[in-house]
């Protein structure tokens, strides 16, 4: 939490970073967490959504298949 304070502009953008932080301490993964992240337009969305460790969960949400090819 404290890096994501200093850098929050990381590799993936404030968003994503912030999400997956809140992923990694929470592992909730809920239909309202994936709108979210679908809404916040990031072009670092997909590439997460389908190979980022953190986002395991939300890519097993129904909804999540739309963006994994």
């Amino acid at each position: 939490l404290e890096r994501l304070k200093v850098l929050p502009y990381g590799p993936f953008g404030e968003i994503m970073n912030e999400a997956i932080l809140t992923m990694r301490s929470t592992g909730q993964a809920t239909d309202g967490k994936l709108s979210e992240l679908i809404e916040s337009s990031s072009p670092n969305f997909p590439l997460l959504l389908a190979v980022h460790p953190a986002f395991g969960r939300l890519r097993q949400l129904e909804r999540a298949k739309e963006w994994i090819i």
